[in-house]
């Protein structure tokens, strides 16, 4: 009995010191002044802080290209009236982002030796938008006088 008594005080001993070395704050290194210094350790710092620095190379990835940089995406309409406008779609204009507008893609894309993955990027857009022509205005209509 003596013998789990003194066990048991041994571990509560021991977990009493781990608690508090934890809760002891952790000394930071400190810097210290040429004053402080040995001799030797003042000259050395002396002529680290007079060491100049070369500068940094400098490496640059490369320049997104113009297309992406400027890409505002397309509406599903947009895409539907230019891939009509080169007779790849067949079907009506109405935002539907279906089989045949997603066949009609990946044809364009096909014709035009782009990835063909049926996704309007940048690369896809930048040659397709040139087959968007403007909206023929109805809302005016010219005076027979």
């Amino acid at each position: 009995m003596k013998s789990i008594i003194a066990l048991s005080a041994i571990c509560l001993i021991f977990l009493v010191g781990c608690k508090q070395k934890a809760e002891e704050p952790t000394p930071e290194p400190s810097l210290t002044t040429e004053a402080t210094q040995a001799p030797e350790q003042a000259a050395e710092v002396q002529t680290q802080s007079q060491t100049t620095v070369a500068p940094a190379t400098v490496t640059t990835t490369p320049a997104v290209s113009e297309v992406a940089a400027t890409f505002v995406k397309p509406t599903v309409e947009e895409i539907q009236q230019a891939l009509k406008n080169l007779g790849l779609y067949t079907g009506n204009i109405d935002g539907d982002l279906g089989p045949k507008t997603q066949k009609a893609i990946e044809d364009f894309q096909a014709q035009n030796n782009l990835k063909v993955d049926g996704k309007v990027g940048p690369k896809t857009w930048d040659k397709l938008k040139a087959s968007l022509s403007p909206k023929p205005d109805t809302t005016t209509t010219e005076n027979a006088y």
